[in-house]
């Protein structure tokens, strides 16, 4: 019989440990010998944090602990594509009143159209596109003079 030294006994001792903890890298051939380096490290830290806190959580525990924290801080916002316009509570105690949307210097059409606010934003009626020539000069949001604008400044 050949002896078993303590070197031995102790990467026993982790493959049996691990043996209870599925890691993704059963289903991936080509990805177990990474994963299990990951499984090796993640438990080695595992028994350094027990050692170092006198706190005793589990290894899967501990696992998701440690990959929340590095999503947490390594997280990036992506923003979403698209027009984001900030609601205005004013709009709803002040006066305003309609005015035509004025061209721009460098444009050569002279009568300007915008997709109205109300009409391609609502959750009361199904949302289309129309096309309107007036906007609210206080809000500076494009709006169909019946009945878009009166909601726009009224409804929440």
């Amino acid at each position: 019989m050949m002896k078993v030294t303590r070197k031995q006994k102790g990467l026993k001792k982790k493959k049996k440990r691990l043996s209870g903890h599925k890691s993704p890298a059963s289903s991936v051939a080509h990805l177990i010998s990474a994963l299990f380096f990951v499984d090796i490290m993640m438990l080695n830290a595992h028994i350094l944090f027990k050692e170092k806190t006198c706190k005793n959580p589990t290894l899967q525990d501990f696992v998701i602990k440690v990959v929340r924290q590095l999503l947490e801080e390594n997280a990036v916002e992506h923003p979403t594509p698209g027009c984001h316009v900030v609601d205005n509570p004013v709009r709803l105690t002040g006066q305003h009143f309609p005015c035509t949307l004025q061209p721009r210097p460098d444009m050569k059409k002279k009568k300007v159209q915008k997709a109205c606010h109300v009409c391609s934003h609502t959750k009361r009626r199904p949302r289309k596109r129309s096309d309107t020539r007036y906007c609210c000069h206080e809000c500076d949001v494009a709006l169909c003079i019946e009945p878009c604008f009166a909601e726009y400044h009224t409804l929440l």
